[in-house]
């Protein structure tokens, strides 16, 4: 589980991965399970758009001049000039 915000589906709780639950998983020791701390609920965590104030799903993973973000639809990050050019013709 990587760094960011992150989204329970049982309670909509929303806040950065330091503050989630993570615990051996009991039925693999190789694997680790993470849980929300607002309502305990296991394995019920996705991304959240990192864009400070905005809980939608971050299903878009963009690599930038700042490294890395998860963001929703609508906070993606512009596209370089190029890629808008080639985007126009289509």
């Amino acid at each position: 589980m990587g760094d960011g915000r992150w989204k329970c589906e049982e309670c909509y709780w929303v806040g950065p991965q330091a503050e989630v639950l993570e615990a051996p998983n009991p039925f693999d020791n190789s694997e680790n399970i993470w849980g929300c701390p607002n309502c305990l609920e296991a394995n019920r965590l996705e991304r959240a758009c990192d864009h400070e104030g905005c809980d939608l799903p971050g299903g878009n993973g963009t690599m930038t001049p700042d490294g890395y973000t998860w963001t929703c639809f609508a906070h993606r990050p512009k596209p370089p000039a190029a890629q808008r050019d080639m985007e126009a013709v289509r």
